[in-house]
């Protein structure tokens, strides 16, 4: 929507403004970092690891492109919420910063350190959605959130489509 305006960082700016995000937004552990943002499409809602971005329109200019397909589980995906109480099971062997949590609504890998614990019950503090996104190889999206100690990146599709795909199955793009 070229000429139209968003609010970003308090201020009104015409869409495809650069913007430098608040220095709180990036004080999380899985922040960003200080990338250069272009305001454009609405975001809703709050990214996978609680950073809050509702009611911005931001567009992350960072992209990257499948170098393999990735195709998600049969499981289906689950959202935790700060307070809720998961049983941890076991940690996986491929991606070691995920343990698989059964709570009341479901079970799925997350990372461990948006839990209490790392064994027994925990209780989530931070906000986490497991939520996998499908893609082929040579498909392009936009990465929203780098989860690098994870090796996860939450992107979005051309479509709309949002989810994690692994570092390992995406190449980043200029």
């Amino acid at each position: 929507m070229s000429g139209s305006l968003a609010e970003a960082d308090g201020e009104s700016k015409p869409a495809g403004d650069r913007v430098t995000p608040h220095r709180s937004a990036l004080s999380h552990p899985d922040a960003i970092g200080s990338a250069e943002l272009v305001i454009s499409d609405t975001f809703s809602g709050s990214l996978p690891c609680g950073r809050e971005l509702a009611g911005r329109r931001y567009r992350d200019r960072m992209r990257a492109r499948a170098t393999s397909s990735h195709e998600v589980p049969a499981r289906e995906s689950i959202r935790l919420e700060p307070g809720d109480e998961v049983t941890v099971g076991e940690r996986d062997t491929q991606w070691p910063a995920f343990v698989f949590v059964t709570g009341s609504s479901g079970k799925g890998w997350v990372p461990s350190r948006y839990l209490s614990a790392d064994a027994g019950t925990a209780v989530v503090i931070t906000p986490y959605d497991t939520t996998e996104l499908e893609l082929a190889a040579g498909e392009e999206v936009a990465v929203l959130h780098r989860d690098d100690v994870s090796g996860w990146w939450w992107c979005r599709r051309g479509d709309g489509a949002e989810g994690w795909v692994p570092v390992s199955a995406l190449d980043a793009i200029a």
